[in-house]
């Protein structure tokens, strides 16, 4: 069997390399017998040992077998069956946000506003020689100071009172979605649409959901009581994408219905409640709750990094006792230095003083906005003063498709509220436009080229 050897890596690799190749390309066929291991080791002038290795991670691979005193043979291997089509690197279309000069996607924060120094102190403090907590493992709720300083913020800033003891700690929105579908054993979901659920691929496949049409003033409590749906996922302070806000009379026909039935529950993500720039933050749906029957999620990829990946829920305190029960092996998927660093961030007053930054700033983006579009009459826009992004309406004369392919053509990148929708061809000309990472500039110059694009095919 010829093997050429060399002292680029180890010898038995490279006979390992060399029969699993003389497999894969049909050189060495099904039921041919190998050299015995001595036998080879002679030819290859090597220990016994070496060639012994390399037969046996063939074997437990099942490129080969053995058989008692016959020796090694080839082991029968399937087909991977290939498509006629065949793409080469360059064919591929890959659309890179980061590339545009202008991306006014909807995630991200303000590079200004992030408070370096301080949240490089927070990780070096939860380095503590004294906190045997960093060594261990977290159970399914996350680490106990964090979940502290969580439920102080919400006591403070959301009027939400919480015992510690009743959040969760993940690492993000559709693991809080999977927890609650284990704990409440499968329920089926009602999902806003539009809504995020639907935006990407295939989220809302990890649950038995439901689509939910969302009106002017949030979800279609009328339609959602026509249907399965025994969870429903709502957004009511800020409805995303539609920045719709839910009144007050609907609060409480939503709170009504889930207190009809006992299995019955309202998942509502207030996933940017800190940024309303006029007046006083709407109040969360939980405040209203008397009956316990409303999951508040939150999270901190606004307001302090998307890159830390931490989310939260409170659970109401029956479905707490099931978790304990019924969860009680799971594990916090987030990184204790993380949680520890998060904790002291919170604590230390630096993470409120660091919303307040950003709640300046992006109200001052959000006025750009507003300036640039409202001299425009092709360009419909309900201002809201909240949120991190806003929802544009184009004139029903100009096509989606030509507009997102001439903005693109100019760098600009905005989000087209119909990926957003369970069916993706709704053709309505709105648009999401994000600003919370961009600059003043870069606001203001890319909303011109959007404001003279919309004129130009109008005209």
């Amino acid at each position: 069997m010829f093997i050429n050897l060399n002292d680029k890596d180890y010898l038995y690799n490279q006979i390992y390399d060399s029969i699993k190749e003389k497999i894969n390309t049909k050189q060495l066929k099904t039921n041919d017998k190998l050299p015995s291991i001595r036998k080879l080791s002679n030819e290859l002038n090597i220990s016994i040992n070496t060639v012994s290795n390399a037969y046996y991670q063939l074997e437990k691979e099942g490129y080969i077998r053995s058989s008692e005193r016959s020796g090694f043979f080839v082991e029968k291997s399937g087909h991977i069956l290939q498509n006629d089509a065949n793409f080469d690197d360059e064919d591929m279309i890959v659309e890179e946000k980061n590339s545009y000069l202008y991306d006014f996607s909807f995630s991200g924060v303000d590079k200004s506003c992030f408070k370096y120094k301080q949240i490089r102190k927070a990780f070096r403090d939860s380095i503590n020689e004294d906190d045997d907590a960093i060594l261990g493992k977290v159970d399914g709720l996350g680490l106990f100071s964090l979940r502290c300083s969580i439920s102080n913020y919400l006591k403070d800033f959301r009027e939400i009172i919480v015992n510690p003891n009743q959040i969760v700690v993940s690492s993000g929105s559709n693991e809080l979605l999977i927890l609650i579908k284990n704990l409440l054993n499968n329920p089926v979901f009602g999902f806003e649409n539009p809504g995020y659920a639907y935006h990407g691929i295939g989220f809302y496949n990890n649950f038995k959901s439901t689509p939910i049409n969302v009106n002017e003033d949030g979800i279609d409590i009328d339609f959602l009581k026509q249907t399965d749906a025994n969870v429903v996922s709502v957004t009511p302070s800020h409805q995303f994408p539609t920045s719709a806000i839910m009144p007050i009379n609907k609060r409480i026909d939503l709170l009504n219905w889930a207190y009809e039935e006992n299995n019955r529950y309202i998942i509502e993500d207030d996933y940017d409640a800190e940024f309303k720039y006029k007046l006083r933050p709407i109040a969360p749906l939980k405040t209203l709750d008397v009956n316990d029957k409303v999951i508040y999620i939150g999270n901190f990829s606004r307001t302090v990094t998307p890159a830390m990946r931490v989310s939260f829920m409170v659970l109401p305190k029956n479905l707490m006792n099931k978790f304990y029960s019924v969860l009680k092996s799971e594990r916090c998927p987030v990184s204790i230095f993380v949680q520890s660093a998060l904790s002291k961030f919170i604590d230390s007053g630096d993470f409120e003083k660091q919303i307040n930054q950003m709640k300046k700033v992006y109200a001052k983006k959000y006025e750009i906005i507003f300036s640039k579009i409202n001299g425009c009459k092709f360009i419909d826009f309900e201002k809201t003063d909240c949120g991190t992004s806003v929802v544009i309406k184009v004139d029903k004369r100009i096509d989606s498709d030509v507009f997102l392919k001439t903005l693109r053509e100019k760098s600009v990148y905005v989000i087209p509220i119909d990926d957003f929708y369970l069916d993706k061809n709704m053709n309505t000309n709105v648009f999401l436009v994000g600003f919370a990472k961009m600059s003043y500039d870069d606001i203001s110059n890319g909303m011109d080229i959007i404001v003279n694009v919309v004129n130009n095919l109008v005209n």
